[in-house]
This record gives C-alpha cells, sequence and structure tokens, in this order.
C-alpha cells in the first residue's frame, strides 16, 4: 500500500487519494459480497455515500432525516460489513485465490511444467470462486 496524497479538483468537489481511498475501495467491495445482507434503507445510504459521492448533509436533506440518522447508518454499515468480512473472510479468501491463479498463468507462460496438472489446477480454482459468489 502506498500512502500518497494527490488531489483532484472538480467543480464541487477536492478528492483525496491515499489510506482513505483505499479503505472506501476496500469497503465497496465488502458491501459487493455482503450488501444483500443490509437493510434497503442502509443499502441506499451506503450507495449514496460511497458509490454516488453525496455528502452526509446531502444524503439527509434528499432523505429527509437527520444528518446524525445518515452518520449512525454508514457507521453502523462499515461495522456490519468488516464484522462479516472478520467472520466470514470470503473476500480474503478470494485474494488468495486469485494469487494462486496468478502463480498458475505465469507457470503457464514460463512453459516448464505439466500443461494439464497445470490447466487442472486453474479449473478448480475456478470452481471455487464461483461457488463462493453462489452462495
Amino acid at each position: 500500500m502506498y500512502n500518497t496524497c494527490v488531489k483532484f479538483l472538480t467543480f464541487t468537489h477536492v478528492f483525496f487519494i491515499g489510506d482513505e481511498m483505499e479503505k472506501n475501495i476496500e469497503l465497496i467491495s465488502l458491501y459487493d459480497l455482503y450488501g444483500n445482507m443490509l437493510t434497503d434503507r442502509q443499502k441506499e445510504i451506503f450507495e449514496l455515500y460511497y458509490i454516488s459521492d453525496l455528502s452526509l448533509r446531502e444524503i439527509a436533506e434528499n432523505k429527509s432525516i437527520s444528518y446524525q440518522a445518515v452518520s449512525d447508518s454508514i457507521k453502523s454499515c462499515k461495522n456490519f460489513l468488516v464484522d462479516l468480512e472478520e467472520k466470514l473472510k470470503i473476500r480474503t479468501l478470494n485474494l488468495k485465490l486469485d494469487e494462486i491463479r496468478e502463480i498458475c498463468v505465469e507457470s503457464k507462460k514460463m512453459n516448464n511444467y505439466d500443461a494439464s496438472i497445470n490447466e487442472k489446477i486453474i479449473q478448480k480454482l475456478e470452481e471455487i470462486n464461483k461457488n463462493i459468489f453462489e452462495r
């Protein structure tokens, strides 16, 4: 991980890319895995904040709820998603499977392997990956 900080100016926002952006990307990937376990209201608020990039105040105004309610909802979503990953470790497992798959692909490029065995490994990894996301 790089601890870089770059500013992008737009008409309405200043974006900082660095640790906070990495955390947001990780949270969005957890949302992709576990988002269906949130309530519809939590999903909507999460998406408005992290995907549509609305501020807490903008969400509160759009949904006619208090700023604190939006803040609490975002915090609750974050905690729920992180807790699920700590317990289930699906994202962690998927990242490890991706690493194994990449090693197999690199091995295939080097031409110093038994092709049938490597193909079986890649096929099994794909099956495991598919099964993870079909739960």
